[in-house]
């Protein structure tokens, strides 16, 4: 064992072993508690709303419109840097979302999975052609 001590103000030894070791052993006990919580990290209320969009929920796909549009909204606009292209993209993100909810596994948080679904869509469409001037206009092979 390497010990390391300084001298501080007072004629004080402060020994830096001792912290370390107490570190290492609160990080031991910390982690079996942390593996726990991982297990079931989710919060029980998202779980639950999880679960009546799985059910077809109207009022719980509403509520996840209202309160996540605006950020996906700000999202697909600086990726398109157009309004309307956008908001096109918001709506199919979230038409996609909907129509898709049944398969989220849950494995990555659902603001995640909906960022996901709305980057994918902007691929899908600028893949599919180039918007100009708010107009997308298909790529000839030619």
């Amino acid at each position: 064992m390497v010990s390391y001590s300084d001298s501080v103000p007072g004629g004080k030894h402060v020994s830096y072993v001792e912290p370390i070791a107490l570190r290492q052993m609160e990080l031991e006990q910390a982690a079996p508690a942390a593996a726990m919580e991982s297990c079931d990290s989710r919060p029980r209320a998202e779980a639950e709303f999880i679960e009546r969009l799985k059910r077809g929920d109207a009022a719980a796909f509403e509520e996840l419109v209202a309160a996540r549009s605006g950020e996906i909204y700000g999202l697909l606009f600086r990726m398109t840097e157009n309004s309307d292209e956008a908001r096109d993209l918001t709506q199919e993100t979230f038409l996609r979302a909907f129509q898709s909810i049944g398969r989220f596994r849950g494995e990555a948080d659902l603001r995640t999975w909906i960022y996901r679904i709305a980057i994918n869509q902007n691929f899908c469409r600028t893949r599919s052609g180039v918007v100009i001037g708010g107009h997308r206009h298909a790529v000839g092979a030619g």
